[in-house]
């Protein structure tokens, strides 16, 4: 459970930065869910397990701006 808290935390920081600083979610997302987790004392995600969720979130971001560009 504490995992899931980590990770939407992590996902709207990362989102606040990357809209602030311009960069990709992806470029700030993989690090933090490779490193962060461990940081705080949950037990480390895998490579697989990371590129999962940033593949996740960027499908999510592309479909979420290709539906109003759409319209």
């Amino acid at each position: 459970m504490e995992t899931y808290a980590l990770d939407l935390v992590l996902a709207f920081a990362v989102s606040l930065f990357s809209g602030y600083l311009g960069l990709g979610g992806g470029i700030l997302m993989a690090p933090a869910l490779l490193y962060l987790p461990q940081a705080v004392g949950l037990e480390p995600l895998t490579v697989r397990e990371v590129t999962g969720l940033t593949i996740t979130q960027t499908l999510a971001a592309c479909l979420s701006g290709a539906w109003p560009h759409a319209r």
